[in-house]
């Protein structure tokens, strides 16, 4: 992968990752010699890492700290675990305190060859006009329920997705674009969203790899698994882990 940052058991590179998260809003890790890894070893290492800049947290109230995402063969295409694309969003856009940083660690890759991870700068939130930033800022969108989640607040259920006076001044997920029924804010949501898929970049995560978002400079999605998906013994599709992380960075301010 391009600017791979090696991960081993002497040296977590915490510095580098923390360069890449500051500057290009995620950072591409490579755990060396993870072969020779349990999944365990693997997940103790990566925690180590994540420790070194923020407190990883738990959110799920129901699952362990690390939480399986695999594949559903009667999931929604479009959701997490479906085979379709899921689309750019931040996690929990509808909580209060969304985590800091989103880890996703590649245990199993797609064997279609398909799930390729999507990454878009928040910062091209810049290249908006005026009066689309205004509809932006109406607190008129809503996506989800906050239920029996941990560590992130309250459902704050609508939200605005420009927001001087939020600690999270950008709140997105792609899916606004299906519930949006008023024309004019559609159409601000498809401005917003033109400007993401220009801007799109693609990685393909190795197993042992894994990529760490910094959710207040980039969000991210997934290409659609390969087909065949129903031939693939289900303990052979893919499979990512997620981890959780709040820290104290320096949020990115979209308003310059």
């Amino acid at each position: 992968m391009p600017n791979e940052i090696l991960v081993t058991k002497s040296d977590s590179n915490s510095e580098r990752i923390a360069s890449a998260l500051s500057v290009d809003g995620y950072a591409l890790i490579s755990l060396e010699d993870h072969a020779h890894m349990s999944l365990e070893s693997a997940m103790n290492l990566l925690d180590d890492c994540l420790s070194d800049l923020a407190e990883p947290i738990r959110i799920f109230a129901n699952q362990s700290e690390w939480r399986p995402i695999g594949v559903k063969l009667d999931r929604a295409p479009d959701r997490s675990e479906g085979v379709g694309q899921s689309p750019l969003h931040m996690d929990f856009v509808n909580a209060q305190n969304p985590p800091d940083l989103v880890m996703l660690y590649c245990q199993r890759p797609d064997p279609a060859g398909g799930g390729q991870t999507t990454l878009a700068p928040i910062s091209a939130v810049a290249q908006l006009d005026d009066d689309v930033r205004e509809i932006l800022r109406d607190r008129r969108y809503s996506d989800g329920q906050v239920v029996n989640l941990l560590n992130v607040g309250i459902d704050i259920n609508p939200f605005a997705v420009l927001n001087r006076d939020d600690s999270w001044s950008f709140r997105y997920t792609e899916r606004l674009l299906k519930s949006e029924t008023n024309d004019e804010t559609l159409q601000a949501l498809q401005e917003l969203d033109k400007i993401f898929r220009s801007s799109v970049q693609v990685v393909s995560l190795r197993d042992g790899d894994a990529v760490l978002i910094n959710q207040h400079m980039a969000v991210h999605g997934r290409l659609p698994l390969g087909n065949g998906q129903y031939s693939i013994p289900s303990d052979s599709r893919r499979l990512i882990w997620q981890r959780f992380g709040r820290t104290q960075i320096d949020h990115f301010n979209i308003f310059g």
